[in-house]
């Protein structure tokens, strides 16, 4: 599970340090800083799944002089602790910015890659050295490298970040519902969604199991199915069946394609430790349809999850035991206090906030 993340120079995080539970809830007024911690373990999945780096210069902290920004990313997996750290520097004149550093360690302090001065240098499970080639200053190394039988210990990793953490902020306007082949990795958005769950289709199991964790929010419901479209032999549309009828993805609303979603992950936790990161995955849909979803997935075991929501009914479920409150002043760090309800008042977790009794945090 992913246990810490240190940001520094990244927007208003600064010099930032989070440990995460299994169970967090992001609670703080908008501008706060909560997307901008999801964003930031995004950025480096992406850079893990081999994509170029992409860090604007207008993500540097604006009150600061410092052209270098600095993530590290914590977990523990299979009872071993692992530590990413990725440096960014940039050129402020050119808009450009390129990786300074990136090290993996594991348990402590065995190295197992280490990036700089144009450098990348392999080490085996071992311990000893391996593999040294020229960094690509502009993406990860790692990727590229990774997959060979002596370092089966940072594939392990990568494939967490890759495949097993999942930062998700719904759009359901841009889940299409054509499909020209599967993938392993969902986007932050969903717009892929589609071939993720091509990928898994064949899986009966996880069919079952999401038609029966659906009955209760989409009655009718009886799963998802592909059919080829006749101007390809590859592309497929996914359809959702309801009764006798079929509908495309597409056709169905915003909310049922949101939901869907939702419980399609929590199918995919049943095979492997998932951390799910959602923002904000009660808009589009009632309380009454999503509470059952907050249920199951307090329920699982297997899932590490960090909310964003505004929503009260989520916030009285939620804030007591799990809730982390954000803030920030004008041109000032983002601050991170555990949710502490004053003495016995009468009033929810919700009303606190809506009165104000966080506001002398910013």
């Amino acid at each position: 599970m992913l246990t810490r993340i240190h940001v520094d120079n990244y927007k208003a995080l600064v010099n930032f340090d989070l440990e995460l539970p299994r169970r967090s809830l992001f609670l703080g007024a908008n501008g706060s800083g909560k997307t901008s911690v999801f964003e930031a373990i995004d950025l480096v999945r992406q850079l893990m799944m081999g994509e170029g780096l992409d860090v604007p210069t207008e993500t540097l902290t604006r009150w600061q002089t410092r052209d270098v920004q600095t993530f590290e990313i914590d977990a523990r997996l299979n009872e071993h602790a692992y530590r990413y750290s990725l440096e960014v520097i940039h050129r402020r004149e050119e808009e450009d910015c390129r990786i300074k550093s990136e090290r993996l360690l594991y348990d402590g302090n065995q190295e197992l890659f280490a990036s700089d001065t144009g450098k990348a240098q392999l080490f085996r499970d071992d311990g000893s050295k391996g593999l040294e080639v020229l960094a690509d200053r502009s993406r990860s190394s790692l990727p590229i490298i990774a997959g060979r039988p002596d370092n089966k210990l940072l594939t392990r990793f990568l494939n967490w970040l890759t495949r097993d953490v999942l930062p998700c902020r719904i759009s359901p306007a841009l889940m299409k519902s054509a499909s020209e082949t599967d993938t392993t990795s969902l986007d932050t958005d969903l717009g892929n969604f589609a071939s993720w769950w091509r990928y898994h289709r064949e899986d009966t199991r996880k069919a079952d199991r999401l038609k029966a964790l659906l009955a209760e929010s989409l009655p009718g419901f009886l799963g998802l199915e592909f059919h080829s479209v006749a101007v390809s032999n590859k592309q497929k549309r996914l359809m959702a069946r309801f009764g006798d009828n079929t509908y495309g993805f597409d056709e169905l609303s915003d909310g049922q394609r949101v939901l869907i979603a939702l419980y399609a992950l929590l199918v995919h936790a049943g095979d492997r430790p998932l951390t799910l990161l959602l923002d904000e995955p009660d808009n589009f849909v009632s309380i009454r349809e999503i509470q059952p979803f907050y249920n199951a997935l307090e329920s699982n075991d297997n899932v590490q999850s960090a909310l964003i929501s505004h929503h009260p009914t989520i916030t009285n479920l939620m804030a007591v035991e799990n809730g982390l409150m954000f803030s920030r002043g004008v041109n000032a760090p983002i601050r991170v206090e555990p949710f502490r309800a004053p003495g016995d008042v009468g009033l929810t977790a919700s009303e606190f906030i809506a009165r104000g009794f966080f506001d002398d945090l910013a």
